[in-house]
């Protein structure tokens, strides 16, 4: 077995702490975006308003994730409400990301007119995206023992 004594922080800047698992969010939602918009206009769909969605179905994933995991965990968060917010300790689901998305790009496609199924199929590469994003922290959880959930 290899064994990487590697830092789970990537670098500080002032007293924000970057971490290699928010690089890895990061970019499995920046992979996710480029796939979703490849996709929309290989199906004929209007890229600008789903790029207009994308913030907001990235904000809806991430809620979905925190607040899945915090239901979860139900009985520590009430004990210790303060860690609610304390997201950089860790703690997202990955299937509350896939709800809180799916919910939040399915309402907002209907506000803004778009079909909402069209959009989920075209969205299915951008959520292979994030499971792969999520594949690798989870195995970097298992192999260095990093506190990212």
């Amino acid at each position: 077995m290899v064994t990487i004594n590697l830092n789970p922080t990537l670098f500080h800047l002032g007293a924000f702490a970057f971490s290699w698992y928010g690089l890895a969010v990061a970019a499995g939602i920046l992979a996710g975006v480029w796939l979703l918009l490849r996709e929309t206009q290989r199906r004929g769909l209007p890229t600008e308003p789903v790029l207009d969605l994308v913030l907001w179905i990235a904000v809806g994933g991430l809620a979905g994730a925190r607040l899945l995991y915090i239901l979860d965990r139900w009985p520590f968060f009430v004990a210790n409400p303060a860690q609610i917010l304390a997201i950089h300790t860790g703690g997202l689901s990955i299937m509350g990301a896939i709800l809180g998305g799916g919910l939040t790009g399915a309402l907002l496609a209907r506000r803004k007119g778009l079909p909402a199924r069209r959009l989920f199929d075209a969205a299915a590469p951008w959520s292979c995206a994030w499971s792969g994003d999520w594949a690798f922290r989870l195995s970097s959880h298992w192999r260095y023992g990093w506190s990212a959930y």
